[in-house]
């Protein structure tokens, strides 16, 4: 067996092992990362690359690796990502996720990051066996819970109609790239929302523009924005299968076409920021339910994720939703307990859309 970097060839192998190893929860699932799987692992940091476990030239395991420049307690510090991970079944049980993780973690000290993130769902106890710490591998700390939610858009929201909410001009660039720098100062590990850090994201990300923003203004002043992504053409989510409860709320909803037949993708609209002036909350709650009535006949679920802390939940509430928890763990180059649960007490925002 070997681990080698994956490039373009290995493209459709590497699309057929995310089908056939799905993640398992309330339901199974699998994200379709088609045509090219190299692209999303691209959007979450630089210098990103695609590690594959070789077996008689059949590609056995997969995980991703990239960097952030990212803020931690006030320094801009250099941070590792790692995610992706899967294994196929009949490589399960041998020495493949521990060759793979060893890499990664000899990759993120070679490049000498502060800390390694990596995010798992909250039931995935396979990764938890690897990344305890155990044959050389430094241990990853669970630091955030991010709430993930997909919001079921059966009724019809109401809006308050004090803030005049609107597509966002470029005569009002400069002054909504301010909000995102103040919003986020309040988070960590994130990195500086500059106005070359969102034309970047702009520029980088498919079927996502100015036209994909948002504004609630106050006597004319910007409060709140949003940003909203439809991802169909790059990252699809297929069910493959209802466990439990799942199957007995798919057929409560079947008549409503909520959530898609077995095998389909789900008709989805990523929520991917969703800022405020912290005096204008309700400007956030707002905006979120304007733009689920204003896309309520496109799409059947609209997915917002927020650290478990963040004051922004209060925007999801009285909204029937479907929840998941997705745990943030880092890993350290010098393990500081201090620092470790400075992280564990802090707001962490990851962009939930690119997982």
């Amino acid at each position: 067996m070997i681990i080698r970097e994956a490039n373009a060839k290995d493209n459709q192998a590497l699309l057929e092992i995310s089908r056939l190893e799905p993640m398992e929860s309330s339901v199974v699932l699998y994200v379709d990362r088609s045509p090219d799987y190299f692209y999303l692992p691209g959007l979450q940091g630089y210098d990103s690359k695609v590690l594959v476990a070789e077996r008689n030239k059949d590609i056995a395991g997969v995980i991703g690796i990239s960097y952030r420049d990212v803020r931690l307690f006030g320094k801009v510090q250099r941070i590792g990502y790692t995610g992706g991970l899967k294994i196929r079944e009949s490589a399960r049980g041998g020495w493949i996720l521990y060759r793979l993780m060893k890499t990664v973690a000899d990759e993120m000290l070679r490049m000498k990051v502060s800390l390694c993130l990596l995010t798992a769902l909250k039931e995935n106890q396979k990764i938890l066996r690897v990344i305890s710490g155990r044959l050389n591998i430094p241990p990853f700390y669970p630091i955030a819970k991010v709430r993930v939610f997909h919001i079921i858009p059966i009724l019809k929201f109401k809006y308050s109609h004090r803030y005049q909410i609107e597509k966002l001009s470029p005569a009002d660039f400069e002054e909504t790239v301010e909000l995102f720098r103040k919003h986020y100062s309040q988070y960590e590990l994130v990195e500086e929302f500059h106005r070359a850090k969102i034309e970047q994201m702009i520029d980088q990300s498919l079927d996502f523009s100015l036209d994909n923003f948002l504004v609630a203004k106050h006597n004319g002043r910007i409060v709140s924005a949003l940003t909203y992504w439809d991802q169909i053409n790059f990252k699809k989510t297929i069910i493959q299968k209802y466990n439990r409860l799942f199957k007995g709320l798919y057929f409560t909803l079947k008549a409503m076409d909520i959530l898609p037949e077995q095998g389909k993708p789900l008709k989805v609209l990523n929520i991917r920021h969703l800022i405020c002036d912290e005096r204008y909350r309700d400007a956030a709650r707002d905006l979120l339910r304007y733009t689920i009535m204003l896309f309520r006949p496109q799409y059947r679920l609209f997915r917002v994720g927020f650290h478990s802390e963040d004051p922004l939940l209060q925007t999801l509430k009285g909204f029937p939703r479907i929840g998941m928890d997705i745990i943030l763990y880092a890993a350290f180059r010098i393990e500081e307990p201090v620092l470790i649960q400075k992280l564990q007490s802090s707001l962490i925002w990851e962009d939930i859309s690119l997982h």
